[in-house]
């Protein structure tokens, strides 16, 4: 198997191509960011013996300027594989790559293949809508942070007349900015009002407190494009697990928001956070338990958020509504189920843990277990039959000693 790496910039893209033999030197060669290019990079593999289908190639997102080639190498079935910046330069040190250049990160992405080709998630499209709602959110952002922007240089400006002209610029930019603002979101709220699962999805972290129309749009676009599995996933990929720089008697840093997550989505969680904290709801109990216990403000804002992010995972999974008294009443559905499979409390603890609970399992009734004991026909039935029968009378004979 052989093994491409690709160095992508704005004009051009370097190619170091690794053949499965360690004893021939790595290839390179270097075209341009266009379709001319990738029929250029076509050819030359071709007159190398490579061919693209099954080809394992490496590189790391530079934004727009790796959207076409990531597509492109997909549509001809090759193995795709989008590395992180970071966990691409961690490799590089490793290897004490201390030099960097367009043609050595080449190289390194293709050895980066070959020795870690396994552990490798190759890049898999999204759906066109959630696609389509990913950029129109990053647009809802950019929008909303340049307005910001606008407004800050406003600030001091009220009385004096030489910023009079400028200002009234700012304000129309601002005006313009306000009004984009809408028409994104409002094309936002009719893309997710045509998908079934991203409406409902959006309609229960509605439900959330703090969270509002747009951190929800957010978030049910976030968690139906990711593979999360795990709350724990998904507070690692926002940032906002603590992270810890101990060791020994020397070190002893206090432990701090790792914050190597997405910002996009750590940015909306702060300011739930914000709101959910001014509130008397039970993450508002949460929050003061916190400062109670010697803890920072920003300390247990940044637990608030924790929590948030925990809460929507869960809710997103699970398909129900926010409650409050969840847990309040999962220990009393605990206390009073019964070994009935129609009991209303079973019906409301498969609701609360959709996953297969033990009264699932083992408490089942007389009939259910007598149908899953049933034997298998053919010649065997008859032994089967009186396995069973000499089974329920070792039981009764084990009855009637234990009663003597």
């Amino acid at each position: 198997m052989a093994f491409l790496g690709l160095d992508v910039s704005k004009e051009k893209i370097d190619c170091c191509l690794l053949l499965p033999s360690l004893s021939k030197k790595p290839k390179r060669t270097v075209i341009k960011q266009s379709s001319q290019g990738y029929e250029q990079l076509h050819s030359w593999l071709t007159d190398n013996s490579v061919s693209l289908e099954g080809l394992t190639t490496v590189l790391e997102p530079t934004g727009v300027y790796s959207h076409q080639i990531v597509r492109w190498l997909y549509n001809q079935k090759a193995s795709v594989c989008v590395v992180q910046p970071t966990q691409a330069r961690n490799f590089a040190r490793y290897h004490k790559m201390n030099s960097k250049n367009d043609a050595i990160d080449s190289q390194m992405l293709a050895q980066m293949g070959m020795e870690q080709g396994l552990h490798l998630k190759p890049w898999t499209p999204i759906e066109p809508l959630y696609e389509k709602l990913n950029f129109l959110l990053k647009r809802l952002n950019q929008t909303v942070q340049m307005r910001r922007r606008e407004m800050n240089r406003l600030d001091g400006h009220d009385g004096i007349d030489a910023f009079i002209e400028a200002d009234a610029y700012t304000k129309a930019t601002i005006e313009f900015f306000d009004s984009q603002e809408k028409q994104i979101f409002a094309q936002v709220q009719e893309l997710i009002a045509s998908d079934v699962t991203l409406s409902k999805d959006f309609k229960l972290l509605k439900t959330i407190p703090g969270i509002g129309l747009k951190t929800a749009s957010f978030l049910a676009v976030l968690f139906n494009t990711r593979t999360f599995t795990k709350a724990e996933q998904v507070a690692k990929f926002v940032g906002v697990i603590p992270r810890e720089y101990k060791s020994g008697s020397s070190i002893n840093a206090p432990a701090r928001m790792s914050k190597s997550g997405s910002s996009f989505v750590r940015c909306k969680l702060y300011m739930c956070a914000l709101s959910v904290i001014r509130g008397n709801s039970r993450i508002r109990k949460f929050y003061d338990r916190l400062i109670v216990a010697g803890k920072s403000k920003s300390c247990a804002l940044g637990a608030v958020m924790h929590k948030l992010i925990v809460i929507a995972f869960g809710v997103w999974k699970n398909k129900l509504k926010y409650d409050e008294q969840f847990e309040t009443n999962r220990q009393k559905c605990t206390e009073q189920i019964d070994d009935s499979a129609d009991s209303p409390c079973l019906e409301c603890k498969r609701a609360l843990r959709p996953s297969r609970t033990y009264h699932e399992e083992h408490m089942q009734n007389d009939a259910v277990k007598a149908e899953r004991s049933e034997p298998r026909s053919g010649c065997l039935d008859s032994e089967l039959h009186v396995l069973r029968i000499s089974a329920q009378g070792r039981g009764a004979e084990t009855r009637n000693s234990d009663e003597t």
